[in-house]
């Protein structure tokens, strides 16, 4: 997965992000995206919102693909998402609650 930005929708700020590839629970849950917060952008009184932008890679093991022969119709491809937990962490960022 490639992020190419975070942004907080409610102010319009961009936000300063980065990948901790060095965190124990890396090879478990994946690789933490860490995004970085003003003390600004916590207002108690405020929903934050976010938009994460980012692209998928062929590695990304939850969307799968069906060639045309394989198809009722036979006539064009199908991609579907098989997005258990492990499978969806190679397809979009994943919220993960760490204890």
């Amino acid at each position: 997965m490639l992020i190419s930005s975070a942004k907080n929708l409610t102010s319009g700020n961009l936000l300063k992000w980065s990948i901790f590839k060095n965190h124990i629970a890396c090879n478990a849950l994946g690789t933490p995206l860490v995004i970085y917060l003003e003390k600004e952008e916590l207002k108690s009184n405020e929903n934050l919102i976010m938009r994460i932008e980012y692209s998928t890679t062929k590695e990304s093991d939850a969307a799968q693909w069906l060639n045309s022969n394989q198809t009722n119709l036979k006539q064009y491809p199908y991609m579907f998402t098989q997005c258990e937990a492990i499978l969806a962490r190679t397809l979009l960022p994943c919220q993960v609650k760490l204890i």
